[in-house]
C-alpha cells in the first residue's frame, strides 16, 4: 500500500494534469523558436526613399516639422467621418499637422467599450488619406483593443 489511499478518478487527473503541462511547456519552446526565425531584418532605405526623405523635409516649415512629433488618441468608434467627434480628431491633424497616432478605446462604467479591428483601420485609413504626410500608428492594447470576429 502506498502512503495514501488513491481513487482511479484522482490518479487519472493527476496523468492528465502532468501530460498537459508538459505538451505546453513544449509548445512554449516551439513558439520561442519561431520567435527567433521570425526576427525581422534592418530597415534599408532605398536611394529613392532617401531623395523622397530630404525633399519633403526641405518643404516642411518649422511648425510642420514639429508637428511631425505630436502623437494624439484616436478610436475606432465614429458613428461616420462627419461625426463631431471624428472631425475634431481630424480638424487637430490638419491645423497641427500631427505626425503619429495612436488607436484606444473610450470607457464607461462596465468597462472599455471595444470596436472591430475593421472599424479601427477604417479610421487609420481614413485619417491616412486626410493626412499630407505619412502616418506613424500605435495601440493602446493593454485592455485589448478590439473584439475578436464573432
Amino acid at each position: 500500500m502506498g502512503i495514501s489511499k488513491r481513487t482511479k478518478g484522482e490518479a487519472l487527473l493527476t496523468r492528465f494534469w502532468i501530460v498537459s503541462s508538459l505538451v505546453m511547456l513544449s509548445s512554449l519552446g516551439f513558439a520561442q523558436m519561431k520567435i527567433e526565425q521570425d526576427k525581422p531584418g534592418p530597415v534599408r532605405v532605398t536611394k529613392e526613399g532617401r531623395k523622397w526623405v530630404e525633399q519633403t523635409l526641405k518643404m516642411l516649415s518649422l511648425e510642420e516639422k514639429a508637428g511631425q512629433m505630436l502623437q494624439i488618441r484616436y478610436y475606432g468608434d465614429y458613428k461616420d467621418f462627419e461625426s463631431k467627434e471624428y472631425q475634431h480628431v481630424r480638424n487637430e491633424l490638419q491645423k497641427y499637422h500631427i505626425g503619429s497616432f495612436v488607436f484606444g478605446m473610450h470607457f464607461n462604467h462596465s468597462g472599455p467599450l471595444r470596436s472591430s479591428p475593421l472599424d479601427a483601420a477604417r479610421v487609420a485609413n481614413q485619417l491616412q488619406r486626410e493626412s499630407k504626410l505619412p502616418l506613424l500608428l500605435a495601440a493602446d492594447l493593454e485592455r485589448g483593443g478590439c473584439l475578436a470576429s464573432q
